[in-house]
């Protein structure tokens, strides 16, 4: 009789230690199949980094300036440069500043803390290429018609030695890469973090554009430049119906190469 209730004991346990393990698999099944429900309805998701206050470049940023915010892992990758949790330790040391200024709630980008741009406006100069920057009229310009990449000839006013004063065309069919010292089209909207971007209205007068050209070109504009007797006139091209017309252009006009071989006469007044 005893010996029959010591194996009904032994039987009991076991039944409850099953009992116990079969509810610890039907608890992990139920959360398990909880997170596959939730990750089917949200997506796989990112802990990003944000500003808790808005900060001026050269201020040295502090742990207690940012905050942690999760993000879809699909939105958090259409940001681009933003600093994800597990790149925190960027932020740390107490010794590093702001390259430029942030405002609250923006997400904290790379570009915030090494001052180097993902998207720098000059990844879009060409190989072998310069941006050279010049003054040009202000009231002989397209004015708010000229946008970045558009193309232009540039124009002046020229005297060879012993000819008439003529106009010859500079350079023919050159990309715009700046407009008055901005890289960006002046209409473009720049959204930062979860704010709506500020709009800023085209520029209708400017006196300088940046062109892009073949590096040897950069030295001949400077020789060329200070022999003009005219500012510098910009005439909008008409957009090109094929690539090989928009891969031309980046020389300075053969016709004006021999004046470089001429000396530059003292009295000659700068151009532009």
């Amino acid at each position: 009789m005893a010996q029959e209730q010591q194996e009904e004991v032994v039987w009991n346990k076991t039944l409850l230690v099953v009992s116990l393990l079969l509810g610890l698999l039907a608890a992990g099944l139920f959360y398990a199949y909880d997170w596959r429900m939730k990750r089917k309805l949200t997506g796989e998701t990112v802990t990003v980094l944000r500003w808790k206050r808005s900060l001026h470049r050269g201020d040295l940023v502090a742990l207690s300036d940012i905050e942690e915010v999760t993000l879809r892992k699909q939105i958090a990758g259409e940001l681009k440069g933003v600093i994800t949790l597990k790149d925190r330790t960027l932020l740390e040391g107490g010794n590093v500043r702001l390259a430029r200024d942030v405002r609250k709630y923006d997400f904290v980008l790379l570009n915030d803390i090494l001052g180097t741009t993902l998207d720098s406006p000059s990844r879009g100069i060409g190989e072998g290429m310069r941006a050279v920057t010049l003054r040009v009229d202000p009231n002989m310009t397209p004015g708010d018609m000229l946008r970045v990449n558009d193309r232009v000839d540039v124009v002046s006013l020229v005297s060879f030695p012993g000819r008439p004063l003529r106009a010859y065309v500079i350079l023919k069919n050159v990309r715009v890469k700046g407009i008055g010292g901005r890289s960006a089209n002046p209409e473009e909207r720049v959204a930062r973090g979860t704010a709506a971007g500020r709009y800023r209205p085209s520029m209708r007068t400017y006196r300088s554009i940046t062109v892009e050209v073949k590096s040897e070109t950069v030295q001949q504009l400077a020789e060329l430049l200070p022999r003009l007797r005219g500012k510098l006139i910009v005439a909008l091209r008409p957009l090109p119906k094929d690539q090989l017309a928009a891969e031309e252009g980046g020389e300075l006009n053969p016709e004006l190469l021999p004046l470089l071989k001429q000396p530059l006469p003292d009295d000659l007044p700068p151009g532009g």
